[in-house]
């Protein structure tokens, strides 16, 4: 039995991973047009998921198409039965039950949706049927673009179904949420990284945030349904996103200088079996010297764009842990990167524990001067906030048990 995704460019999916903790064997395939309409033809597989852009172009392909497939006029799923090619659209059930599981109700809500795919016509479908109370679309060329969408004042819900925001186009920007009045809700269709900039920005503005990371879980699961004509629970569909987040989540650590970054994520790593990357000993590596004597060699900010250059390489990591410096987040591109796939957790310590020793900007500025400068960065950016002045173990115990909530 053959299962397969299929798409223009794959790599970066995490479909396959999603269905492997279904122990269900299937990989990820990167076609080209004609290769990809030679494979649906043929019908040499059992199921099949599609994704951008041949969610429109299977259609005629197939033998049969359930009702709300066409109705949007996509399909995501194809079985293959007796001989049949059937098509199936379980992103629309995907999107509601993403939106839902954070608490959000789209009835009575004015949605707005960035795209003009196939993607924004499932959504479309779905914030209707949901009881949406208007739905307007953005586009590059359309009557609502990019420079004209903030005159829709009484916009609630803002949904990205463009690649706007994925590991390839991270900070290519979109809109700018501060000019909508009125937003309660972001949703991002997208989901490596977990938090594209557009999150980051909705979660710093105190906007409720969907991911859709919960929508490729839902949709993979009801494919799996379709396929092997079963009925998964909401409560399984639950379980398994917590497996896929704790698979692909950092643990990024942030702080001040000699806060306890690289001895607390040494245990980490250990407890939780992710590998541990320090930026400041990555630093060495690809510099051959270490931040501290760097910045005393060439100036802090040389030093700072010799760091951002190595943070840059970080996007798309995941599943590790993270001791990031203690400056990395000045930069508000790092700190986009190391948020990105992580729960960002900020270690305290009182500063009169906090060691001025082989800490040129602590000797130069002073602890607290430093600690006042960088607190609303940390505050900005960290998900949780652990105290490192008792035992280690204890901080560590307190990291988990915040990475377990964090990772439902």
């Amino acid at each position: 039995m053959k299962y397969h995704l299929i798409g223009a460019s794959v790599a970066d999916s995490y479909s396959p991973l999603v269905h492997s903790f279904m122990s269900t064997e299937y990989d990820a395939l990167s076609l080209d047009i004609s290769s990809a309409t030679k494979l649906v033809k043929s019908g040499e597989y059992s199921g099949l998921n599609v994704t951008s852009p041949y969610k429109k172009m299977v259609l005629p392909l197939l033998d049969e198409v359930e009702t709300a497939a066409k109705s949007v006029g996509a399909v995501n799923t194809i079985k293959v039965e007796n001989g049949k090619k059937s098509g199936y659209n379980t992103d629309i059930e995907g999107f509601l039950y993403a939106v839902g599981r954070r608490g959000y109700s789209l009835f009575g809500k004015s949605v707005l949706i960035l795209g003009s795919g196939a993607t924004k016509d499932t959504i479309t479908y779905a914030c209707r049927l949901s009881g949406a109370k208007s739905v307007e679309f953005v586009s590059r060329s359309g009557k609502v673009n990019y420079e004209n969408c903030y005159r829709l004042k009484d916009t609630q819900v803002l949904i990205n179904a463009t690649p706007v925001g994925s590991k390839a186009r991270f900070f290519d920007q979109t809109v700018t949420l501060e000019k909508f009045d009125n937003l309660e809700f972001v949703f991002d269709c997208g989901y490596n990284p977990l938090r594209s900039p557009l999150i980051i920005k909705a979660k710093r503005l105190g906007i409720s945030v969907g991911y859709g990371l919960d929508m490729l879980v839902c949709q993979a699961v009801r494919s799996e349904d379709i396929w092997f004509n079963r009925k998964t629970s909401l409560e399984e569909i639950d379980t398994l996103i917590e497996k896929v987040r704790k698979k692909i989540l950092n643990i990024c650590l942030i702080g001040m200088p000699s806060s306890g970054k690289t001895t607390v994520g040494e245990r980490l790593s250990e407890k939780l079996c992710k590998p541990f990357i320090d930026t400041d000993r990555l630093f060495f590596e690809r510099e051959g010297i270490s931040p501290e004597d760097y910045i005393v060699k060439f100036g802090e900010s040389s030093f700072r764009i010799a760091e951002n250059r190595l943070i840059e390489g970080l996007l798309g990591v995941n599943g590790s842990v993270i001791a990031s410096g203690g400056g990395s987040l000045l930069n508000d591109r790092n700190a986009q990167i190391l948020t990105s796939n992580a729960m960002t957790v900020c270690l305290e310590r009182d500063l009169d524990k906090l060691d001025e020793r082989f800490r040129p900007l602590s000797a130069v500025y002073g602890v607290k001067k430093l600690y006042d400068q960088r607190r609303p960065v940390y505050q900005t950016n960290a998900d949780a906030v652990v105290s490192n002045d008792g035992k280690i173990e204890d901080t560590v115990m307190e990291i988990i048990k915040a990475y377990e909530d964090f990772s439902r």
